[in-house]
């Protein structure tokens, strides 16, 4: 099940893309624990090999620290 456009997260990055008018397209889809790729792939409608997982966070110094 996907989520409504309605309850697309703002996060701090779309509010940068948008204040420098960067094209994007959100691709929303249900969170499962342990999903992985395979998940998110499959409800996107992708071959597995196609999507690539990010987790963006930062250190005790706010430090990037940018994970693929």
């Amino acid at each position: 099940m996907f989520m409504s456009k309605a309850k697309t997260p703002v996060t701090a990055a779309i509010r940068l893309l948008r204040q420098h008018k960067v094209g994007f397209s959100d691709h929303l889809y249900e969170y499962e624990e342990r999903g992985g790729t395979a998940h998110s792939a499959h409800a996107l409608g992708l071959p597995e090999h196609a999507v690539v997982k990010t987790l963006i966070m930062e250190d005790d110094r706010h430090d990037p620290l940018i994970v693929l």
